[in-house]
């Protein structure tokens, strides 16, 4: 088994044949300097091997499950591995291997700077192999400060049944006769993604609010996400609860043993703001374009940025008055 002519790299198809082999191998790949490529189908671990210059430093991998370096020296000097471990992840991180010994071996690069440019540029596949993208984490923590709240005012069952975000429903809590919809922005100006024309209109005969929630990264005062999952867990004293919690914690994408890699911390900026979203409230939705005598049809996947700084807030219904404030 050879690396695809005219491709200096083995193909996906033929490294699964190594690895359903079963024997550890090592594949050379074309080009200068030297880099191999360690198949360890009992670790189920793959991994880029290449020379470590005496100035080199070791990427910080901590924030990546399914990845990890190691060191070592051989007949040629002294030499780094980078790797993925896990048979699920296996095919889908293979590509960023071999971008490494591209910038290795056709661009110049030493191994460290090329898996830290490599790591910059698969951001969005490194968020699936290790943890919530950061607009994740941030909204996730936004619908906890205001389930928070929803469990001084309305008790725990009713707030976590009430907690429909997780279930990719159109809007992130269901209360009585109204929505609420949370907005969690880290920017000065109040500024929150509306990533759908569905994500602000209201459903019939119910009002929708519209919660802002304004934070900002901070030091040993604030609060991670995983202290706050905590903390909110033990808020909780009905089992029934505390299960239905961790399934919409799940649903919402988080894992637990991948708690050690949001070390972020957050405090309010400012008070939370509510706004009831009305005809009059600047949104864009389904139903405002058939009103404008167009073709809604035509549009899909519909996202504008939302500027709520110098709105004038509405005074909220009394089950998140005190928003933010638990």
């Amino acid at each position: 088994m050879t690396a695809v002519p005219g491709n200096r790299h083995l193909s996906w198809p033929n490294l699964r044949e190594y690895l359903d082999a079963g024997a550890p191998a090592v594949v050379r790949i074309a080009g200068t300097p030297d880099v191999d490529l360690i198949i360890d189908p009992g670790e189920q671990r793959i991994a880029l091997r290449g020379p470590w210059p005496e100035t080199g430093v070791v990427p910080d991998l901590v924030p990546y499950r399914h990845l990890d370096t190691r060191v070592g020296t051989g007949p040629a000097g002294d030499w780094v591995e980078f790797a993925v471990s896990g048979r699920g992840v296996l095919r889908e991180a293979y590509p960023m291997l071999l971008a490494v010994a591209d910038v290795v071996q056709l661009r110049g690069g030493d191994m460290g700077t090329a898996i830290e440019r490599v790591l910059a540029s698969y951001r969005e596949l490194l968020s699936s192999l290790g943890r919530l993208t950061e607009h994740q984490e941030l909204g996730l923590y936004g619908e906890l400060v205001i389930l928070g709240n929803l469990i001084d005012s309305v008790g725990e069952r009713s707030a976590i049944g009430s907690w429909r975000g997780p279930a990719r429903e159109e809007h992130d809590f269901g209360l009585g006769e109204f929505d609420v919809e949370v907005k969690t922005t880290l920017s000065e100006d109040r500024s929150h993604r509306i990533s759908s024309l569905t994500q602000l209109e209201p459903s019939p005969e119910r009002d929708l609010w519209l919660v802002s929630m304004q934070l900002t990264t901070s030091g040993v005062c604030g609060t991670t996400l995983p202290e706050l999952i905590e903390r909110t867990m033990n808020r909780l004293s009905d089992p029934a609860s505390k299960a239905q919690f961790a399934d919409r914690l799940a649903g919402a994408g988080w894992d637990p043993d991948h708690s050690h890699l949001y070390t972020r911390t957050f405090v309010q900026r400012s008070p939370a703001l509510a706004f009831r979203v009305t005809h009059e409230f600047p949104a864009i939705t389904a139903s405002r374009l058939v009103a404008a005598g167009l073709p809604v049809e035509r549009f899909s996947h519909v996202s504008y940025v939302l500027h709520t700084a110098g709105l004038h807030p509405d005074a909220p219904p009394a089950e998140i008055e005190g928003i933010g404030t638990s």
